[in-house]
Protein backbone atom coordinates (compact mmCIF):
# COMPACT_ATOMS: atom_id res chain seq x y z
CA UNK A 1 0.00 0.00 0.00
CA UNK A 2 0.98 3.77 -0.69
CA UNK A 3 0.68 6.40 1.71
CA UNK A 4 -1.44 8.97 0.17
CA UNK A 5 0.55 12.74 -0.64
CA UNK A 6 -1.48 14.60 1.30
CA UNK A 7 -0.12 12.58 4.68
CA UNK A 8 2.51 14.57 5.26
CA UNK A 9 -0.08 17.73 5.38
CA UNK A 10 -2.90 15.85 7.26
CA UNK A 11 -0.14 14.81 10.02
CA UNK A 12 1.39 18.17 10.32
CA UNK A 13 -2.13 19.51 11.46
CA UNK A 14 -2.88 16.69 13.75
CA UNK A 15 0.56 17.65 15.33
CA UNK A 16 -0.67 21.50 15.63
CA UNK A 17 -3.53 19.76 17.14
CA UNK A 18 -2.22 17.56 19.75
CA UNK A 19 -0.01 21.00 20.72
CA UNK A 20 -3.33 22.99 20.73
CA UNK A 21 -5.40 20.54 22.68
CA UNK A 22 -3.03 18.55 24.85
CA UNK A 23 -3.43 15.13 23.46
CA UNK A 24 -3.12 12.99 20.51
CA UNK A 25 -5.79 11.55 17.24
CA UNK A 26 -5.55 7.91 17.22
CA UNK A 27 -7.63 5.98 15.23
CA UNK A 28 -10.85 5.43 15.44
CA UNK A 29 -11.00 9.57 15.37
CA UNK A 30 -7.71 9.43 13.10
CA UNK A 31 -8.83 7.56 10.00
CA UNK A 32 -6.45 4.92 8.19
CA UNK A 33 -7.92 7.10 5.28
CA UNK A 34 -5.95 9.91 6.03
CA UNK A 35 -2.99 7.82 5.56
CA UNK A 36 -3.87 5.15 2.77
CA UNK A 37 -6.54 6.88 1.27
CA UNK A 38 -9.13 6.96 -0.27
CA UNK A 39 -8.48 11.02 -0.92
CA UNK A 40 -12.01 11.91 -0.67
CA UNK A 41 -12.45 10.32 3.66
CA UNK A 42 -9.02 12.12 3.97
CA UNK A 43 -10.06 15.92 2.82
CA UNK A 44 -13.06 15.13 5.09
CA UNK A 45 -10.99 14.44 8.48
CA UNK A 46 -8.07 17.12 7.06
CA UNK A 47 -11.23 19.92 6.92
CA UNK A 48 -12.43 18.74 10.49
CA UNK A 49 -8.83 19.77 11.57
CA UNK A 50 -8.79 22.80 9.92
CA UNK A 51 -12.05 24.08 11.85
CA UNK A 52 -10.78 22.88 15.11
CA UNK A 53 -7.46 24.50 14.67
CA UNK A 54 -9.23 27.79 13.57
CA UNK A 55 -11.42 27.75 16.10
CA UNK A 56 -10.09 26.08 19.14
CA UNK A 57 -12.39 24.07 19.71
CA UNK A 58 -12.35 19.96 19.57
CA UNK A 59 -15.14 19.46 17.77
CA UNK A 60 -14.09 15.55 17.61
CA UNK A 61 -15.21 15.12 21.09
CA UNK A 62 -18.41 16.32 20.39
CA UNK A 63 -18.48 13.91 17.52
CA UNK A 64 -16.81 10.74 19.14
CA UNK A 65 -18.42 11.28 22.31
CA UNK A 66 -15.53 11.77 24.75
CA UNK A 67 -14.59 14.33 27.42
CA UNK A 68 -11.44 16.47 26.79
CA UNK A 69 -11.00 17.86 29.60
CA UNK A 70 -11.08 14.67 31.49
CA UNK A 71 -8.53 13.22 28.61
CA UNK A 72 -5.75 15.81 29.78
CA UNK A 73 -6.26 15.18 33.15
CA UNK A 74 -5.70 11.84 32.44
CA UNK A 75 -2.94 12.22 30.54
CA UNK A 76 -1.05 14.48 32.90
CA UNK A 77 -1.70 12.13 35.80
CA UNK A 78 -0.31 9.58 34.04
CA UNK A 79 2.62 11.37 32.72
CA UNK A 80 5.17 9.53 33.95
CA UNK A 81 3.40 5.61 33.77
CA UNK A 82 4.95 3.54 31.45
CA UNK A 83 3.45 0.10 30.04
CA UNK A 84 5.50 -2.76 29.26
CA UNK A 85 3.49 -5.03 26.81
Amino acid sequence: MRIIESYQRVAEKADTFSEIFGYRLVAPIFPVAAIYGPQEESDIFEAKLDKCIKDQYDYFADEYGYDSEEKRRRLQREKYVFYDC
